[in-house]
């Protein structure tokens, strides 16, 4: 059961403060954390779309589908996704048992919207 169904959810800058960001059970949401974090720990998610501010080391996304990812970071890990794409600067990506995953050049900034 997902427990966050269409809502947008932001955090601000200095809202983190360079701790680890976990995301999990949502469904169409529009997720945006504008801060610098340590790490990013993605789980469950459907049809999101998500923009991370600056990852100083993983990001690991676990079991999603169906969503959009922007985000500069050290390494993308990603398992057990499909119809993803992951649009990434600064990134050693590595996909397993995933299908239809699009890794691509990062597109976007922190300030950009969800249209």
């Amino acid at each position: 059961e997902l427990k966050i169904d269409k809502e947008l959810i932001a955090v601000p800058p200095r809202g983190v403060r360079g701790g680890v960001v976990s995301l999990s059970q949502m469904r169409g949401s529009d997720i945006a954390v504008m801060d610098e974090c340590s790490a990013v720990n993605i789980k469950t998610l459907v049809d999101c779309k998500v923009i991370l501010g600056p990852v100083l080391g993983r990001v690991v996304a676990q079991d999603c589908h169906g969503c959009v990812f922007t985000m500069v970071a050290h390494e993308l890990e990603v398992r057990n996704c499909t119809d993803c794409i992951f649009y990434t600067a600064f990134c050693e990506p590595s996909v397993e048992e995933s299908e239809g995953i699009i890794i691509g050049p990062y597109n976007g900034t922190l300030e950009g919207d969800f249209a």
